[in-house]
């Protein structure tokens, strides 16, 4: 594969016109010295914005991804890559921010990478932003539509009727329930240690 078809591969993703805003919103907000991104695929967008990004996932074309030149020479700053399955343990330091984005149960598995008080932010695509939501460690404490962050969040991850919100389930099986009141994304804080690893 040549170092451009590589690069495309990057920019054939979905939604890459509302990313790079939505970090730099977050890098306002949190301003997150380390962050881990499990199940990024080819998603290098956070190294537009973010120093120090961890990317991981399983995929036979990422390791060539992320090792060749002229994709590194194309973002601003350094970033490592974890060719590997995240529900494995990882060897990464604590980081302030945890991205889930389309990948799975990402805030149930790598919990224990994110440093008391630092940041998940989640989407709902395969119920891990439910999942987060059950969970006593995570406290929802804002709300994203489009790139702007909301830190009203009341009324979010109310189910709809007849629609029960099992954590299990959700890990299990990756589809989320109907909620009442939605968003493109979810901000929750690490409030309690859990099983969370903390160096």
């Amino acid at each position: 594969m040549s170092e451009e078809s590589k690069w495309e591969l990057y920019e054939e993703l979905p939604h890459l016109e509302q990313r790079r805003p939505l970090w730099e919103t977050l890098d306002d907000e949190l301003a997150p010295e380390r962050v881990l991104y499990p199940g990024s695929y080819v998603d290098i967008s956070p190294s537009f914005i973010f120093r120090d990004v961890t990317y991981v996932d399983m995929d036979q074309r990422c390791p060539a991804f992320f090792a060749d030149g002229a994709v590194q020479q194309r973002v601003p700053y350094s970033f490592q890559f974890i060719h590997g399955d995240y529900r494995e343990p990882l060897e990464v330091a604590p980081v302030d921010l945890l991205l889930s984005q389309y990948a799975g149960p990402i805030s149930h598995y790598c919990k224990q990478y994110v440093r008391l008080g630092g940041y998940l932010l989640v989407n709902n695509s395969h119920a891990d932003a439910g999942v987060a939501a059950l969970d006593p460690d995570w406290e929802l404490v804002g709300v994203v539509r489009g790139s702007r962050l909301s830190r009203d969040v009341d009324g979010y991850f109310e189910p709809k009727p007849g629609r029960v919100a099992n954590r299990a389930d959700m890990i299990e099986s990756m589809k989320p329930i109907g909620y009442t009141k939605t968003a493109s994304n979810y901000l929750f804080r690490l409030k309690s240690a859990g099983n969370v690893r903390n160096e």
